[in-house]
């Protein structure tokens, strides 16, 4: 998020709601902005647009995938997200069938957090700057042995949670994840010649979480300690930064963010994914940035095998 003295859109939404200060106002805020004259919502949405980065884990793409396979073993006519999200009396019987459905969507949906895309991406820039062999294009008998690159884990055993969907835990994760990865990402896709210690530097950057679940800011720690071994380049001695788990009514970054991810998903809700990256300068959408343009396509894919839309 901004700088305090560039958050004047939430000060104005917290009198706008009526919010003293140090109270949380989400709720209030998204609701007293969608009922301004459309002039006064389309002003605040520019400012809280050109700050707020917004990070969307959507399961539906991967649930549609492996479910073609399913559906000849599913009742005619089952909808895949009613499926994946509980069982009923016609499925009754594929409980262990729906465990496997949906331990598979968790781990493609960490298969591909911002994470991976991270080290993938300084993966391609070794291999294009010859900073390391690529293990894919050299020949078998090339006489070097060349170690290919190791994948970040996919075990979803630390999500499980009695009584909650293991792909809404793991998507959860992969969200608020994508606030410690991205912006490295973004620096290793720059255009800077000291783009590799410019990332590393991003990575180590701390990062300020709501307090509630620490042990994800844990295993966010674990994943980024995981990444920095895998990625830092020579010579570099930067240290990470704790992330860190405070109350929102005590940090105006905290609250800020909630509430821009409140409004994102308002916007999707009463509209759809385009008027969401519209609105917002930086979304992702599954851990890749998302245009207009990507935004209108997804939403077009996603209305022709899911209706209604939205992954409750």
């Amino acid at each position: 998020m901004a700088e305090d003295s560039e958050l004047s859109w939430f000060d104005l939404m917290r009198n706008m709601s009526g919010a003293a200060p140090g109270e949380e106002f989400k709720k209030a805020a998204v609701d007293s902005l969608f009922s301004q004259e459309i002039s006064a919502q389309l002003g605040l949405l520019r400012s809280i647009g050109s700050q707020a980065r917004i990070h969307i884990v959507d399961p539906r793409p991967n649930i549609l995938g492996l479910g073609s396979a399913l559906r000849r073993w599913l009742p005619k006519g089952t909808d895949l997200l009613r499926f994946a999200a509980r069982l009923e009396a016609s499925t009754a019987h594929l409980e262990r069938v729906r465990e496997i459905f949906n331990d598979g969507i968790a781990e493609s949906v960490l298969f591909r957090s911002s994470a991976q895309q991270y080290v993938t991406a300084h993966r391609a820039l070794e291999y294009t700057s010859g900073l390391r062999l690529n293990p894919y294009l050299m020949p078998k008998d090339c006489g070097f042995q060349i170690q290919r690159p190791e994948w970040l884990s996919t075990d979803i055993e630390p999500f499980r949670k009695k009584c909650s969907n293991i792909i809404g835990q793991v998507a959860d994760y992969v969200s608020a994840s994508a606030s410690v990865f991205t912006p490295a990402t973004d620096e290793l896709l720059g255009s800077s010649s000291a783009r590799c210690w410019e990332a590393n530097d991003a990575l180590c950057d701390s990062h300020a979480f709501d307090e509630g679940d620490r042990q994800q800011i844990r295993r966010m720690e674990d994943q980024r300690d995981e990444v920095i071994s895998q990625t830092t380049p020579p010579f570099y001695f930067t240290r990470p930064q704790p992330l860190m788990e405070m109350k929102s009514m005590n940090s105006q970054h905290v609250q800020a963010a909630d509430i821009a991810s409140g409004i994102a998903r308002e916007l999707w809700y009463r509209f759809n994914l385009v008027q969401v990256a519209r609105h917002f300068h930086y979304i992702t959408y599954n851990s890749v940035r998302l245009s207009v343009d990507d935004a209108a396509y997804i939403q077009q894919e996603l209305d022709e095998e899911f209706w209604p839309a939205g992954y409750k």
